[in-house]
C-alpha cells in the first residue's frame, strides 16, 4: 500500500478581475471570482478558510484539477486576509487581497447641504473603508457596513463616479447613467 499525500499549501493564484489591488505583489480577487490554490494532496474533501466580514468562512473547492491544484470562489462575504487549507500540514496561511466590487448606488436622503446614499458592494471592510464621491472622501461610516451595504453621507458638491477604498484595493468607478431629459411646452413661446 501506498503512503497517503500529505496535503501542503503553498500558494494563490489570482488577480482581481475588477478594480485595482492596493499590492501587486500579493494575490487578488474580487467577491464571486474563482481562484487556484497550489498544493499537494487536495481533493474533493478539501476546504478553505477565507476571512469574512464576521469571522472564518468555510467554502469547498469548485474544482480539484489534480492532487496539486483546486479552483475555490471566493464567497461574497469574504475581507482581505487569510486564507487557508483544512489539513495543510505546514500550517500556511495567504493573504488574499479582496478588491471592492460595487452593485449598486442609492440616493437615501438629501437636504440643503447633504446626499445620502446606500452603497451595495463586497470586499467592504469596515473601519479602513473609504467612499469617494467625484472628488469628495468619506472615511467615517461608523457602524452602518451590513451584510454588502454601507450608508454614507456627502456634501451637495460631491458629483462624479463612486469608487470604494478598502484594505484589498480600489474597486472599479461606479457610474450612474441618467437619459437627458427633454421637454415641450404646452403654451407659451420660446425664449428668443
Amino acid at each position: 500500500t501506498s503512503q497517503p499525500i500529505e496535503r501542503t499549501f503553498s500558494e494563490i493564484r489570482s488577480v482581481a478581475g475588477s478594480g485595482t489591488p492596493a499590492d501587486d505583489d500579493l494575490p487578488s480577487a474580487n467577491a464571486g471570482q474563482g481562484i487556484v490554490l497550489i498544493g499537494t494532496g487536495f481533493d474533493a474533501d478539501s476546504t478553505v478558510f477565507f476571512a469574512g466580514e464576521r469571522g472564518l468562512i468555510a467554502v469547498q473547492p469548485a474544482a480539484v484539477h489534480s492532487d496539486k491544484a483546486m479552483t475555490v470562489v471566493v464567497p461574497s462575504e469574504a475581507v482581505t486576509g487569510e486564507v487557508s487549507v483544512s489539513g495543510d500540514q505546514t500550517d500556511s496561511r495567504f493573504t488574499l487581497q479582496v478588491v471592492p466590487t460595487i452593485s449598486n448606488v442609492e440616493l437615501e436622503d438629501r437636504n440643503n447641504e447633504s446626499f445620502t446614499f446606500r452603497v451595495t458592494a463586497t470586499g467592504l471592510t469596515d473601519p479602513a473603508t473609504v467612499y469617494r464621491f467625484g472628488s469628495v472622501s468619506v472615511s467615517d461610516v461608523g457602524s452602518n457596513i451590513d451584510r454588502g451595504e454601507a450608508q454614507t453621507t456627502f456634501s451637495r458638491d460631491a458629483f462624479g463616479p463612486v469608487v470604494v477604498v478598502s484594505l484589498g484595493g480600489t474597486s472599479a468607478p461606479f457610474v450612474v447613467e441618467i437619459d437627458p431629459l427633454e421637454s415641450k411646452a404646452f403654451s407659451g413661446a420660446p425664449a428668443p
